[in-house]
């Protein structure tokens, strides 16, 4: 039996990029600020995505407006919701919603109370 694949390290995915979401520096693509914002508010944890977007604004790389008008045309897909509320974070210098809640524990994979005495001693 073939063990089963890790999730954990680089991930590999393809995604397309329209005409204005791939800057060059120095010769190489890179996405654009807005880009990279809307990819962190997607798929990077709230530890990560809600400081690093934070960051992109404070240090003048984007600005409120176009991140705004790039969720407003953003399709529904996957992580969309979660992108929206990743950004009222950002602006309102929180945590979105549901961190720390039991959702997000489950979302984690942490295991959900029972009430039920442990199975596990130390």
């Amino acid at each position: 039996m073939a063990p089963e694949p890790s999730i954990s390290g680089p991930q590999r995915g393809e995604y397309s990029l329209a005409t204005g979401d791939v800057e060059t520096m120095g010769g190489a693509p890179l996405t654009s600020p807005v880009r990279t914002a809307l990819d962190l508010l997607r798929f990077a944890g709230n530890d990560t995505a809600v400081p690093a977007v934070r960051d992109l604004l404070d240090n003048g790389h984007l600005t409120e407006s176009q991140v705004h008008t790039q969720l407003a045309t953003l399709p529904h897909r996957y992580l969309t919701r979660t992108a929206r509320e990743r950004w009222e974070a950002v602006l309102h210098g929180g945590a979105t919603p549901w961190s720390g809640s039991a959702y997000q524990d489950a979302v984690n994979g942490a295991a959900a109370e029972t009430a039920l005495p442990s199975a596990v001693t130390r």
